[in-house]
């Protein structure tokens, strides 16, 4: 793709040359952040074991999301998933080491090492939004992307297709709650708990503790009002005329709307 097309890569008039590195710098964090996941992700999913395509694809998807948001929203939040993502795959060889589990993280410590530092992060947005998303719509979307990977560590192994659907299933919510469709938060609210218990009891003791308490947190989130209004339209504010005096306004553009510069009604010729 022609660089013309991306002018947050050109340097604009008023930007210096820190400016543009702190720019590389952020592009390059989530280059890194995205290459580790997508290495993990394809050492994983060749494994036997259903446990590790759900893995697999829980940490590619976190990967992705948090990389994507470092380049095109810059929200903070972004900063702080890859970093937890990336911690997640530098331990991950603690308890499973697949092929190319030494390169995949290398990679995530590069990169959990650039999106650490001001290099790597002063191109995120210092400001909030105008309309800023709830930190709890935030905690539900991204907590359901990574549940998958906490119930599927416990049991790489020993996990069938029960585990493999009930992750399709909270993928699928988390997808739904990101586009800002009701249903993808009625989902996590009557559905996820229940859909779980099974997975909690066919889990090791450590993992149905972690998955459980994961679980319940993620359906109180859900039951927040806050989680509500991020998917619900804003009613429109009613907006109270301000009186302007005529002394600040142009006086091409009151001589257009029929005054003078002091307010006047012109006279009109007849």
């Amino acid at each position: 793709m022609s660089t013309s097309k991306l002018p947050w890569l050109h340097k604009s008039p008023g930007s210096t040359d820190g400016d543009d590195r702190f720019v590389t710098g952020l592009f390059l964090g989530a280059a890194l952040a995205l290459l580790a996941g997508g290495t993990w992700a394809i050492s994983l999913i060749i494994q036997p074991g259903a446990g590790y395509q759900v893995l697999a694809f829980s940490l590619l998807s976190t990967s992705v999301v948090g990389s994507l948001g470092l380049v095109l929203s810059r929200g903070r939040w972004s900063r702080r998933l890859t970093q937890i993502t990336m911690l997640s795959l530098m331990v991950l060889p603690g308890i499973t080491r697949p092929g190319w589990w030494l390169v995949a993280s290398s990679l995530a410590a590069a990169a959990l090492v650039v999106v650490s530092t001001p290099w790597g992060q002063e191109g995120l947005r210092k400001l909030p939004p105008a309309e800023p998303i709830p930190d709890q719509a935030i905690l539900l979307s991204l907590g359901l992307l990574g549940l998958p990977a906490v119930a599927a560590v416990g049991q790489l192994d020993s996990a069938g297709i029960g585990l493999t659907a009930w992750a399709a299933a909270v993928l699928a919510m988390a997808a739904l709650y990101s586009r800002a469709q009701a249903i993808g938060l009625w989902s996590a609210r009557l559905i996820l708990g229940a859909i779980t218990i099974p997975i909690v009891f066919t889990s090791p003791l450590p993992a149905a503790l972690v998955t459980a308490a994961g679980t319940a947190a993620l359906v109180a989130v859900s039951w927040h009002p806050q989680a509500l209004v991020a998917i619900t339209d804003a009613a429109p504010r009613p907006v109270t005329p301000v009186p302007v005096p005529p002394e600040l306004i142009p006086e091409d553009l009151m001589k257009a709307a029929g005054y003078d510069s002091s307010g006047r009604p012109l006279k009109r010729r007849t």
